[in-house]
């Protein structure tokens, strides 16, 4: 009511003191929550509608400069402070934005509940060798959201995976897929961890589940392709390395799987193009490059 008052009073005083104003606001509105968003706040949000703000304060300021050469040296003064201070001020946030870890750290601090820096926080920990520290952090996401918690059972899951510690690892695995049923890429991690087990029969079963619920998951026919080869059912092999290209043909380990499958099956011609697409793609597949020197 305030505010709007003083919009009102400036309306009738001041066309570009209103401007200012409305300016703010109007900015301010995608981001008021009229429309619920995904963050509570975002500091990057106020770029455009500060502008107004710091407009009416300008017009203000010149204003009163104008009534004597004293209060025109007292309103300098006050820029340079105010200047100095923002430049100090930005400096420091800086600081906090040049370092991820800093960042979300800087997040948990303001907003404590924020699942998603806590995850984000985890995949850094675990990026750097930190693993107890990120279980840590994703374990509170399982704590504070209950059975909402499908992100960081499956970042759990990964964690345990890399430690080679199997049975774990899927038991969060499928913990996230019953929390998201159509989480696509756990159910896909379900069958790397039964593969990785040797349990070929299981790890096919997730694959094709992984497909039912994303027919476009390149990874899910890759992987297919992959127990096909070892299991010499190259055809089929075949078959899912192509449909794995055609949704995503910018894949140079795709068209190296596929080599493997042609020169294991015998059709070298075939196997040597699939190489060397691969390595026109990444130039350093090791797989590829001794593969396409026993074929020359």
């Amino acid at each position: 009511l305030a505010i709007g008052g003083f919009s009102y009073f400036l309306l009738r005083t001041s066309r570009l003191k209103f401007f200012s104003v409305m300016w703010f606001f109007i900015m301010l509105a995608p981001y008021s929550n009229i429309f619920p968003l995904a963050y509570f706040m975002g500091e990057g949000w106020l770029y455009l509608p500060s502008t107004g703000f710091f407009a009416l304060i300008a017009i203000y300021f010149f204003e009163i400069s104008q009534k004597s050469r004293l209060w025109g040296v007292i309103i300098g003064a006050i820029f340079i402070f105010m200047i100095s201070s923002y430049v100090l001020l930005t400096i420091r946030r800086a600081d906090v934005w040049a370092n991820p870890l800093d960042l979300y750290l800087e997040i948990l601090k303001y907003s404590p509940d924020n699942t998603k820096a806590r995850i984000n926080l985890g995949v850094l920990l675990a990026q750097k060798g930190l693993d107890e520290e990120a279980l840590k952090k994703y374990k509170e996401v399982v704590n504070i959201t209950g059975d909402k918690a499908s992100d960081a059972h499956s970042s759990i899951g990964n964690i345990y995976a890399d430690k080679g510690m199997y049975d774990m690892a899927l038991e969060e695995f499928k913990q996230a897929v019953e929390m998201a049923p159509h989480e696509y890429v756990a159910i896909t991690n379900i069958g790397i961890i039964y593969k990785k087990k040797g349990n070929f029969q299981e790890a096919e079963k997730w694959y094709r589940k992984a497909i039912d619920v994303s027919p476009n998951y390149d990874l899910a026919y890759n992987n297919l392709g992959n127990i096909y080869l070892e299991t010499a059912r190259y055809d089929d092999a075949i078959s899912y390395y192509k449909k794995a290209i055609e949704l995503n043909p910018h894949r140079a380990p795709f068209y190296e799987n596929l080599g493997k499958a042609y020169r294991d099956k015998g059709d070298y011609p075939e196997a040597k193009e699939a190489f060397e697409k691969a390595l026109e793609l990444d130039d350093s597949l090791k797989d590829a490059k001794e593969a396409l020197k026993s074929l020359e």
